[in-house]
């Protein structure tokens, strides 16, 4: 569950980069590029943790911007009285679904630590290791 967590949130941190992006006015705007760089640089952290407890990358990445589409989306249609239609409905949810079936894809995990069972399949063996100093000349 917490490996979900950190793509949500991933997910709602990619949302403000992409306001804050759309605020510089093309990097001529100087205070949004705070919130760009914090948003980019804490998604991006936020990411990398949740594939590393146990995420599959395309499957982060999917749910990932996912989040960012919906959320932009809304942002655009509520806040920036963008267009809104059937199709863009349409086609988040063909996103959405696909993103869906990748998650319901993943193999089963291990509940106390997720990935465990990836990580001991792709672990060599551990070999012996001397444990006798050389002896000098």
């Amino acid at each position: 569950m917490t490996a979900w967590l950190f793509v949500l949130v991933a997910g709602v941190l990619e949302i403000g980069w992409a306001i804050s992006l759309k605020m510089t006015e093309g990097f001529t705007r100087y205070t949004p590029m705070i919130g760009y760089a914090a948003c980019g640089l804490g998604a991006a952290f936020c990411l990398s943790r949740g594939m590393k407890l146990g995420i599959p990358m395309a499957v982060a990445y999917a749910a990932w911007q996912g989040v960012a589409l919906v959320g932009t989306t809304v942002y655009d249609t509520t806040v920036a009285r963008e267009s809104f239609s059937l199709l863009r409905v349409g086609g988040i949810v063909l996103i959405l679904s696909g993103i869906a079936a990748l998650k319901m894809s993943m193999p089963d995990r291990d509940a106390t630590n997720p990935g465990t069972e990836a990580i001991k399949q792709t672990m060599p063996a551990p070999t012996s290791v001397p444990t006798e100093k050389p002896q000098s000349p």
